[in-house]
């Protein structure tokens, strides 16, 4: 079960990253951008900022769908391991 839990996070942190360097990307260029995007990606409040604003401008999302991705579905993730490992020690 930890194994999927690893997995969702790595996936969410690949489509959450891919987000953000799109919108740096249309904003900055290329190398800029993905640039822009690592230096900025390491910093968690700005992170989720820049790619909440990237998934809507270069993806076209609406703001709900962005938020449910950068904040949704990690909190649905602690929730769902809060579960299946409660009686874990």
């Amino acid at each position: 079960m930890k194994s999927i839990a690893v997995i969702g996070w790595i996936i969410i942190g690949l489509l959450q990253f891919s987000a953000m360097v799109s919108g740096f990307v249309d904003t900055l260029g290329g190398f800029f951008g993905i640039a822009a995007a690592l230096l900025l990606g390491q910093v968690p409040i700005l992170g989720t900022i820049m790619g909440i604003i990237g998934a809507m401008s270069s993806w076209g999302w609406s703001l709900i769908q962005s938020i449910g991705l950068f904040i949704g579905a990690p909190i649905g993730i602690m929730v769902i391991n809060a579960i299946a490992f409660k009686d874990k020690d």
